[in-house]
């Protein structure tokens, strides 16, 4: 029978939690709460309305040159257009 620490069980899990978190990041928006795999809720249509969609092998022109590294998603979804979501926040 094989007893386990608790407490190395419980380590081991926050550094797992941890690297996997490190390592979110969405190539869509930029944010790092999420994957574009996991979708994401910031590529809205002019409606407002969530559009599901994969990242784009380009790199959108509209976002601002402060946005690094350079986001993938198609111009017509970029958050930063005025009426996307990201737009007050240029």
């Amino acid at each position: 029978m094989v007893i386990r620490d608790s407490r190395a069980a419980i380590t081991s899990s926050k550094v797992l939690a941890r690297i996997a978190s490190a390592r979110r990041y969405c190539s869509l928006c930029g944010k790092t709460n999420h994957t574009a795999a996991q979708g994401c809720r910031n590529m809205k249509d002019n409606a407002g309305q969530i559009v599901e969609i994969q990242p784009a092998q380009s790199t959108c022109n509209l976002c601002p040159a402060t946005v690094s590294p350079r986001l993938n998603h198609p111009p017509y979804l970029c958050p930063f257009r005025p009426t996307g979501p990201f737009h007050a926040n240029k």
